[in-house]
């Protein structure tokens, strides 16, 4: 099905840039119109290192979005927990793919791709996926890098 745009209503909401309000009360042609409905989108959100690194802030390494390990005593649990919000409003995110990958622990390791998983995000909430540890994972060092990539 194709999405149709009612011009005539879309032209009733469109202002002129060239300092009139209406589009066609100035005597001279302009060309140069916008439609004041917004486009809205979902707003998924993680905790994330690289973003914090770029805009120069102070790196957490117990990123509260991921929880990988019982702290008492200390041990890898045999799922990764990871909570995922989206904070738009309005709109629910669907159909969102949600990549999980393991590396060893440090900076600039090699990431393997395990699961991704399809998913909706209603609109300002947020959902719990459990992605299983392999048992690779669970047998070797405790420190495990997780890494989520959320694409839509």
């Amino acid at each position: 099905m194709v999405n149709k745009i009612d011009t005539r209503s879309a032209f009733l909401r469109s202002k002129c840039h060239c300092g009139t309000k209406k589009r066609g009360t100035s005597r001279r042609k302009c060309n140069n119109i916008y439609v004041e409905d917004n486009v809205y989108k979902p707003d998924l959100a993680i905790y994330s290192q690289s973003e914090l690194l770029r805009n120069g802030q102070i790196l957490n390494y117990d990123s509260p979005d991921i929880v990988t390990n019982s702290w008492r005593p200390f041990r890898l649990r045999q799922e990764a927990s990871i909570k995922i919000r989206n904070l738009s409003p309005t709109v629910p995110a669907i159909n969102t793919l949600v990549h999980y990958a393991t590396s060893d622990f440090g900076i600039g390791t090699r990431k393997v791709p395990k699961i991704s998983k399809l998913v909706n995000v209603p609109a300002n909430s947020e959902i719990k996926l459990l992605f299983p540890l392999d048992q690779e994972t669970i047998n070797g060092d405790t420190r495990v890098g997780v890494h989520i990539l959320i694409a839509f």
